[in-house]
């Protein structure tokens, strides 16, 4: 609940969105809330596993109950691939529900995969991708920042708490496209929640998720400095 909630709130209130790409998630959790934005329009949704979505409609339809929405559309097949054959400039928002960098999933934790999505947002759209554990994957972390957020406007990581995940903490890697109006950073949201069931979420959430600890902050900061001057 926590993690669906912060993973697809935290890009879609960094902005006003109409056109929103699903990358994964195949239980339907981070589908049920995009559509609770009434601003979007159209859902892409690309997963790899079609049996995943059919299990999750069968077993879980209190977190599936958003499949078959008539804003969605449901492509089964691959995220990356879809992403590379897919026109500049499309989507406010892209989410990168995913399991960790081994298997199917470590081509969505490729610079070559960013490059592709920075390239298909459209300007000042937002990027939020699964982004691992500050406690366990500090290297992965600093590289999804400071290397694959290269392109980008801005790059940032937020944390996530989940009791169930291993430390009891997941992160959102967030990174916004050039050429938008307003602030840079998603740290602050745009719009405030009106008429929506949430459970975790709220703009103070919102906010609090990019405070980091000291070690992290460390990491992550320095480098990031030297690449703004040189964008001046």
């Amino acid at each position: 609940m926590s993690y669906q909630e912060m993973l697809a709130h935290l890009p879609l209130f960094s902005c006003e969105p109409t056109q929103v790409l699903i990358v994964g998630g195949g239980d339907g959790g981070i589908l049920r809330e995009v559509v609770k934005h009434s601003c979007v329009e159209k859902v892409t949704w690309c997963e790899i596993d079609g049996d995943v979505v059919d299990a999750a409609k069968q077993f879980m339809p209190s977190v599936a109950k958003a499949i078959g929405n008539p804003k969605v559309e449901l492509l089964v097949g691959d995220g990356v691939a879809f992403a590379e054959k897919s026109k500049d400039n499309s989507f406010d928002v892209i989410i990168v529900d995913s399991s960790d960098p081994v298997g199917p999933a470590e081509k969505l934790f490729s610079k070559e995969f960013y490059v592709n999505a920075e390239r298909i947002l459209k300007p000042g759209g937002v990027i939020c991708s699964q982004g691992e554990c500050l406690w366990l994957n500090e290297e992965l972390i600093a590289t999804m920042v400071q290397d694959y957020g290269a392109c980008f406007a801005s790059a940032e990581y937020a944390t996530i708490q989940v009791p169930t995940y291993p430390s009891g903490q997941i992160g959102a890697f967030m990174a916004r496209k050039r050429g938008g109006k307003g602030e840079v950073s998603c740290r602050w949201p745009v719009r405030e929640p009106k008429d929506m069931e949430l459970r975790y979420y709220t703009p103070e959430m919102h906010a609090a998720a990019f405070a980091l600890p000291a070690f992290l902050q460390r990491r992550l900061e320095a480098p990031s400095k030297k690449r703004r001057l040189a964008w001046q």
